[in-house]
This record gives structure tokens, sequence and C-alpha cells, in this order.
């Protein structure tokens, strides 16, 4: 019987930011056809300290492995045209060969507490299909991100 693997989720610390850079460098390889602009350090610190700042960074530690596999990102805000607050997920990224419908499950479950009955945002802007997958957590779709680049 395969052995199910361990995973630790705890706030990240300004202590914790070459770890999180780590990760961050792992997503920007999976995205080169993106295009993108590539990460500048300097940007990518004062906006992780923002984000610490107004909300949160959980890293995923997988526990057999010692390793970083997962981050997410998400901010406490307002709705445009209210005072109501709502939980914004910037980013929720797992190491490709650590991705499973558990894991991200387990990070929905943690973001959902932090959330405190807020609702929950998160736009998709990497191409990637996860309509099923944020279906079956129990999102809605509400429309999509465009993107005019190059203009």
């Amino acid at each position: 019987m395969e052995k199910t693997a361990s995973y630790h989720f705890y706030e990240a610390q300004k202590t914790n930011l070459e770890e999180i850079f780590q990760i961050l460098y792992e997503f920007e390889k999976e995205a080169p056809s993106l295009q993108y602009p590539n990460i500048d350090r300097t940007k990518m610190k004062n906006t992780l300290m923002m984000f610490m700042d107004k909300g949160k960074v959980i890293l995923i530690k997988n526990l057999d492995t010692d390793k970083i596999v997962g981050i997410a990102i998400f901010i406490f805000s307002e709705y445009l045209w209210s005072r109501e607050q709502l939980l914004q997920i910037q980013t929720i990224y797992i190491l490709k060969e650590y991705r499973t419908y558990k894991l991200f499950n387990q990070t929905m479950n943690i973001i959902k507490q932090q959330a405190k009955n807020r609702p929950i945002h998160m736009t998709i802007s990497t191409k990637l299909m996860a309509d099923k997958l944020m279906e079956r957590y129990g999102f809605e779709q509400l429309g999509g991100l465009w993107r005019l680049p190059n203009v």
C-alpha cells in the first residue's frame, strides 16, 4: 500500500523570503508560454511584504522530503462598490509532481478558514484550464480574465 504524503501548512514570515523566491522561480520556469516579464527580486520582495501585511502567504511543506512544494498568496480586500470584505486569492501554486485534488482541497480548506465566512475570489491568469477543479471545490464561474498583450 502506498504511503500518503504528509504536509505542513504555515504562514510565511520575512525569514522565509528565500523559500518563497525559490517556489515562485519554479512557477516562472513552468510558465514561459505566458510571456510574462521575468521576476524582479526587489519588486517581488516589496509585493510579498505587502501581502504579508494585508493578507497572508501560506507555504506548503512536504514533511517526507522536507521540501516546499507549494504556496498560496491571498489578500483581504473590499468590493469596489461596497465596504463588504472578501478574500482575493492572488496565487495558488503547487509543484507539478505534487499536484493532486487532495492537496488542492487541503490548501483551499486552509484558505477557507482564513476567509472567516467572507466570499473568496480567484482569477486564473495562466492559461490553466482549471474549470472542473474549481467547480468540484464549489466555486462558480463569474466571467473570465481577458488579456491584450503587447499593445
